[in-house]
C-alpha cells in the first residue's frame, strides 16, 4: 500500500471506488476521500496531509456490491494525493459497517 500518489504530471483526476462487498445497518456514514499531501525527503516520517480540505469525497452508503462510485477531483490536484476511508456511526445505537473496497485514480494530462 502506498501513502500517496504523485500526480504532478496530471491536470485532471477522478477517484474511482469499487464496492466488492458491503453490509451496512442503521444510518452510519462511509466515505472514501482524496486529499492533497506534500511529502518531503527532508522529513519522510511526516505525512503533511491537508485534512481540512478534500479534493474529492465519494459516499459509499447506499452502494451495493458491484457498484463503481466515482468522484471528480477539484481543479488543482497538487503534487501528491492521498486516499483515505472514513466511517462514523451513532454511539448510542448499534450499527454495522462492513465493506470490502478498492480505489484508484483515473488521471489525464
Amino acid at each position: 500500500m502506498v501513502k500517496s500518489l504523485e500526480v504532478t504530471e496530471y491536470r485532471q483526476a477522478v477517484l474511482l471506488v469499487r464496492v466488492h462487498a458491503i453490509t451496512i445497518t442503521g444510518s452510519p456514514s462511509l466515505f472514501v476521500r482524496a486529499y492533497v499531501t506534500a511529502p518531503t525527503p527532508l522529513d519522510p516520517s511526516a505525512d503533511f496531509v491537508h485534512t481540512g480540505f478534500w479534493l474529492a469525497s465519494a459516499s459509499i452508503v447506499g452502494a451495493s456490491a458491484g457498484d463503481l462510485v466515482r468522484a471528480p477531483l477539484g481543479g488543482n490536484v497538487g503534487a501528491h494525493v492521498r486516499v483515505t476511508i472514513s466511517a462514523t456511526q451513532n454511539a448510542s445505537m448499534p450499527e454495522t459497517i462492513q465493506a470490502r473496497l478498492s480505489a484508484g485514480l483515473l488521471v489525464r494530462r
